[in-house]
């Protein structure tokens, strides 16, 4: 659904402020309070290659060679997430929105076609619970594109370590960068 929007404001959600009192990340929030609005008739997740990791920006390629349509947009999430071992209950904006009753990622009640279909089931790596890295010297490179900024941490040893892109947007400000890298 983050594909509804406009460019700049896909940014704007990557900045939304902690909400007081709540532990969810505000981005997930935002993505649960989309489905009230964004609520569309046919659903289909483009699962021929998928990102593991620290995807979709800095994540390693993975085929899965699949295709998931449905009505439901959260049902089809929960068969991707599903297809990839992932729990949908375990992603923060399936489980906010399946609660408030936007969708459904429950099993027990979703119909998939074929009966075999766990069958293509490629379990994907996750992104790492800790994202910071334990190194004394780095250097962040950035290069500033037309089209992606792209930055790398590269050990003294001169190895990547770490990899980012962005897309490039003229008055998105330093700071907004930092905030995106953090």
């Amino acid at each position: 659904m983050k594909g509804c929007l406009w460019r700049r404001s896909k940014v704007d959600l990557h900045m939304l402020p902690q909400i007081p009192g709540r532990e969810e990340k505000p981005l997930d929030i935002a993505f649960a309070d989309m489905s009230s609005v964004l609520r569309p008739h046919l659903s289909i997740v483009d699962g021929t290659i998928g990102m593991e990791g620290l995807g979709p920006s800095a994540g390693e390629p993975k085929a899965l060679d699949v295709v998931v349509v449905g009505v439901d947009p959260f049902a089809a999430d929960a068969v991707a997430c599903e297809l990839m071992g992932i729990a949908a209950c375990d992603v923060p904006h399936l489980r906010m929105g399946a609660e408030r009753g936007y969708g459904i990622i429950d099993f027990e009640r979703i119909r998939v076609s074929p009966d075999n279909w766990r069958e293509v089931r490629k379990p994907f790596a996750l992104p790492p619970a800790n994202l910071s890295l334990d190194h004394q010297r780095l250097l962040l490179a950035i290069d500033n594109g037309n089209t992606n900024v792209k930055f790398a941490l590269v050990s003294a040893q001169g190895d990547i370590v770490q990899r980012w892109r962005i897309a490039t947007d003229a008055k998105r400000t330093a700071d907004e960068y930092a905030v995106w890298l953090d």
